[in-house]
């Protein structure tokens, strides 16, 4: 892949961490410009994001013909995405950190069978590490401040 794509690619992953982030700004200033709940904005867009990775994976085992595994583990962690907004809030934002860390595991292990690219891999860790530290953020002001 040509530097172009890659730089991209880096610059479109980093700009999916602002909606995290403004969710957070928001539940700080208790502002709530869109009627919904800071609450249910950051978790809506979190399974938002974990049903793309998931797709993700559909697409590289169409066009690399891996394991059907791919295809099942991606398909049963958006469904449980969905599955998080019946939970408790705090129990659904932790049901979507396992659903980044388990596609994250995924994702390790397609790179060491030579599937994705080291840059590739190098940018979901970094993303994922601060996807996940925004969703403990927003965890311990919902859960220890009001928002």
């Amino acid at each position: 892949m040509n530097e172009n794509n890659k730089r991209l690619i880096k610059i479109l992953a980093y700009a999916g961490l602002l909606p995290f982030i403004i969710s957070i700004i928001f539940s700080f200033s208790n502002y709530d410009p869109f009627f919904l709940t800071n609450n249910l904005l950051i978790h809506i867009y979190g399974a938002i994001i974990v049903s793309f990775l998931a797709g993700i994976h559909w697409g590289i085992f169409l066009l690399k013909y891996t394991s059907y595994n791919l295809l099942i583990h991606s398909n049963i962690i958006a469904i449980l995405s969905w599955f998080s907004f019946f939970l408790d809030h705090s129990i659904g934002i932790f049901l979507l950190i396992f659903s980044f860390l388990y596609l994250l595991c995924i994702d390790y292990n397609l790179y060491r069978k030579g599937i994705l690219e080291y840059y590739y891999m190098s940018v979901r860790v970094s993303v994922t590490f601060l996807v996940i530290s925004c969703l403990i953020v927003h965890l311990v002001f919902y859960n220890f401040f009001i928002i």
